[in-house]
């Protein structure tokens, strides 16, 4: 789903956010910081900011995210139906929102194990497991449930500086709903030149230097954090001059398959 089109009402673990500028940096890991500042030590990439990062977790007694509780009531005034999964709907103004769908006549749908206080207004309860409740909405609907792919989109860059006959290379994360949003995917990276292992970088920026006079092949392997089994996966470019100046692409994986596929599309999806 398209992060626009979400209301995440409690926030989002692996999302860090400026408290200068309000860019926003996704990660690979979880970002709550146990504090009650919220702060998590890291700073913005930007330099005419270098603002301090906070996590974007909403704790319990803390008041929820205005822009995206306008943007879930905007969604309820919209619905024609509501479906409510495991929640108790006991703790507002989150519970307000399916109130509303249902005070407009609208269906509402409501799936959790006890009786809720919208129970007498739902059109319909069913108390059983949100995964039954959805294997069996999407069998009603013929609809096939696909397997699960994990998305990243990467951007390597190649800037070269013939004063100096050499090449930077700089390779980054970006999300794969947004490119301008920074994505922390790697726990470390390595590039060999040949059959000679030149580097190994284990912290962003991951950027590397290569002569301009180099012949030899370059393989950049980039090692992920590992939280689906992800295997590595290898870059390999017939030297220097075979990177381009910018690539940006997908890398879907499979976790039950174990593979990547590479691709410029993002809808071609691995079966």
């Amino acid at each position: 789903m398209n992060p626009a089109h979400l209301a995440e009402l409690h926030g989002n673990m692996n999302l860090e956010i400026c408290k200068k500028c309000k860019a926003k940096y996704l990660r690979d890991f979880d970002t709550d910081s146990d504090r009650s500042n919220h702060l998590t030590g890291r700073r913005c990439d930007k330099l005419e900011c270098r603002g301090q990062l906070k996590d974007s977790i909403i704790n319990f007694g803390e008041d929820l995210p205005e822009d995206e509780l306008n943007k879930a009531f905007d969604h309820a005034d919209k619905a024609d139906v509501c479906l409510v999964l495991g929640s108790s709907l006991t703790v507002t103004p989150a519970a307000d929102i399916p109130r509303r769908v249902a005070k407009r006549k609208k269906k509402l749908i409501i799936g959790n194990l006890q009786r809720t206080p919208l129970y007498n207004r739902a059109t319909l309860n069913i108390h059983a497991f949100s995964d039954t409740i959805m294997q069996g909405l999407m069998e009603r609907l013929n609809i096939p449930i696909p397997p699960w792919i994990l998305r990243r989109r990467v951007l390597v860059t190649c800037q070269n500086d013939s004063d100096k006959h050499k090449s930077t290379i700089t390779i980054e994360g970006r999300d794969p709903d947004n490119s301008e949003i920074p994505f922390t995917l790697f726990k470390s990276i390595q590039m060999a030149i040949g059959d000679r292992a030149k580097e190994d970088l284990t912290r962003e920026p991951f950027v590397f230097e290569v002569s301009n006079k180099n012949v030899h092949s370059i393989t950049v392997r980039l090692n992920f954090f590992g939280h689906y089994n992800e295997i590595p996966f290898d870059l390999y470019y017939v030297n220097v001059k075979n990177i381009p100046t910018e690539e940006q692409f997908y890398l879907f994986y499979n976790p039950l398959k174990g593979e990547w596929r590479k691709t410029n599309d993002e809808t071609d999806l691995p079966v």
